[in-house]
């Protein structure tokens, strides 16, 4: 989840929560973090003119449905347009756009958008993916229980600093590999053998950010080397190594990238 608009209720909240939970259980980080947030750190991660497995996007209805708001912090009833995206290996995603976009035709283009992006990102993050929801104002992005949530007002910033694709992948990646990984014992291990994070972001929430900000990393580091400067590359290496060795563990050689 990446929070770019909160209001300060909200985010004293969290932080209040994060930091006692922390208290209780995570270990503790001896270096400071060399980046605030991964999607940042590797904006050329992936970019528009890489290729998409995405096919295709037919209307289906407006329906009702409730999904989780991020400008008034609660899960809301709302009308959204709701299209069927198809992918080249079969995958089908429901997008619903909310209907304060003007017309059906505005929400088309703005699913196409978000549906190519999701095409871009390593499959096995896509396959988790069930549902994503877009709405047309606030900042935030987030997901949980197969959804990613979208709210669309940031998207001429998050396009001008190249992190779309990046936080694409940041939410796909809380939908495949938290449930998986952020209890693990090897998991755990890992964290405590390198003794700090990869960023800030993860260093406030160890124990639901921190998996998420580490694989856009590395993928950073499977990835082209002419996409991630080396500078960055010795950054990551030399922060969470013990965490790369995981993933090298638990991913084969060519399934994260075509």
């Amino acid at each position: 989840m990446y929070l770019r608009n909160v209001t300060p209720r909200t985010l004293l909240w969290t932080i209040l929560g994060a930091l006692a939970f922390m208290a209780l259980s995570a270990p503790v980080a001896q270096a400071d973090p060399p980046f605030g947030g991964t999607i940042y750190a590797v904006p050329g991660l992936l970019n528009d003119s890489d290729p998409s497995t995405f096919d295709a996007l037919a209307f289906e209805a407006v329906v009702q449905a409730e999904h989780f708001d991020h400008r008034p912090g609660a899960w809301v009833r709302q009308d959204f347009f709701r299209f069927r995206a198809s992918f080249a290996d079969g995958q089908v995603v429901t997008f619903d756009v909310n209907v304060e976009f003007a017309d059906q035709r505005k929400a088309h283009q703005v699913a196409r958008l978000y549906a190519l992006i999701l095409g871009q990102i390593p499959v096995i993050l896509r396959q988790s993916v069930v549902t994503v929801v877009v709405h047309a104002t606030g900042a935030d992005w987030s997901a949980g229980s197969g959804e990613i949530n979208i709210h669309h007002g940031n998207y001429e910033a998050d396009l001008a600093l190249g992190i779309l694709e990046e936080s694409m992948i940041h939410e796909g990646a809380h939908l495949a590999l938290d449930a998986l990984h952020e209890r693990a014992p090897g998991w755990r291990r890992a964290q405590e053998r390198d003794d700090a994070f990869i960023s800030d972001y993860a260093a406030t929430f160890p124990r639901t950010e921190d998996v998420a900000e580490s694989f856009v990393t590395y993928l950073a580091m499977t990835s082209d080397p002419d996409r991630v400067p080396d500078t960055v590359r010795r950054q990551i290496a030399a922060t969470i190594p013990a965490r790369l060795a995981y993933f090298d563990e638990v991913f084969t050689a060519g399934s994260l990238w075509p």
